[in-house]
């Protein structure tokens, strides 16, 4: 055989087995990292959810705004429902009208006068937004976080301003 074949040979072989030993070194690092097993643990959780309980409705890239018209927005109807609630991300939720905002935010106080804290469910479950089992374990427990909540208006409703989420133990 030619030397340089048997050279081109051999330099592909390393090649090809640096890459190898190389991904493997990388996987086993990976599978040790606890990040990794968190974020894989997380999203088979998330796929069993989603097969047994069916799709949630929330959004990964956001939502779109409904289009009102002027009556519907002034007699507090929007898209032809009493409690409109959109959500921009976890924490911030739109309400159709001050009203409605006004109540979620009560209720959101009694909820924490009563039990000491406030999870992200609680309030999902009160705007008639789904919500999954990792949303009981976030939330808000000291009275300056839940005092720290308002209600913001905006051209797509009213806003629940909310605080930093804490993890409730």
């Amino acid at each position: 055989m030619n030397k340089f074949i048997k050279g081109a040979f051999i330099f592909t072989g390393g090649v090809a087995g640096g890459f190898v030993l190389c991904g493997v070194t990388i996987g086993k690092i990976l599978i040790n990292s606890n990040t990794f097993r968190e974020t894989v643990k997380n999203k088979i959780s998330d796929e069993v959810t989603n097969f047994l309980y069916g799709e949630t409705k929330r959004s990964k890239i956001g939502y779109k705004p409904y289009k009102v018209s002027y009556r519907d927005y002034y007699t507090g109807r929007i898209d032809g429902s009493y409690l409109t609630v959109s959500l921009i991300k976890a924490e911030d939720i739109i309400i159709g009208t001050l009203g409605e905002a006004e109540d979620v935010l009560s209720c959101v106080l009694d909820i924490f006068k009563d039990y000491g804290s406030v999870s992200v469910a609680d309030l999902y479950e009160l705007c008639g937004v789904p919500s999954n089992y990792k949303d009981n374990k976030i939330g808000w427990k000291d009275s300056y976080s839940v005092s720290k909540m308002y209600i913001l208006r905006t051209k797509y409703g009213y806003q629940l301003k909310l605080p930093k989420l804490v993890e409730l133990a």
